[in-house]
């Protein structure tokens, strides 16, 4: 079947008949079957072993910088409880670490916590001591 179009003229109609689509001779390209995204192996924040496993922190700072410290699958299920859902977790793009979060059970972590309250005590205890003695006292 041709399919006509029509145009009109000042002073009569003329018919043409209308472009045919050329057939393709190339065939349709198949989809390309895509491979699973492989992590390379990373050193985990809490144990320090290297793993494929793991879950990178998507937490910005105030400097504009990002955290990235990696937690591996057995540390999260382990120390912080992490649900059975861990592969719905690893899609979460605001998924926040336990560092940023203040509850890392690491080495670092704990001593970097328990130097910041100390060092919060201390100057507690020296606004607490000027305002009883005045600053200016002799």
């Amino acid at each position: 079947p041709t399919k006509t179009t029509t145009t009109t003229t000042t002073t009569n109609m003329v018919t043409k008949p209308s472009p045919q689509p050329t057939p393709s001779k190339q065939p349709t390209p198949t989809p390309k079957k895509r491979r699973p995204k492989t992590l390379k192996p990373r050193k985990c924040h809490s144990c320090r072993n290297s793993c494929k496993m793991y879950l990178r922190c998507h937490f910005w700072f105030m400097n504009g910088t990002k955290c990235g410290k990696i937690f591996c699958k057995e540390c999260m299920t382990t120390q912080y409880s992490l649900p059975d859902n861990f592969d719905a977790v690893m899609d979460d793009t605001e998924w926040h670490c336990p560092a940023c979060l203040g509850v890392c059970q690491c080495e670092v972590c704990t001593k970097e916590r328990e130097r910041t309250e100390r060092r919060a005590a201390s100057s507690d205890r020296r606004s607490v001591a000027r305002s009883l003695t005045g600053f200016y006292s002799m």
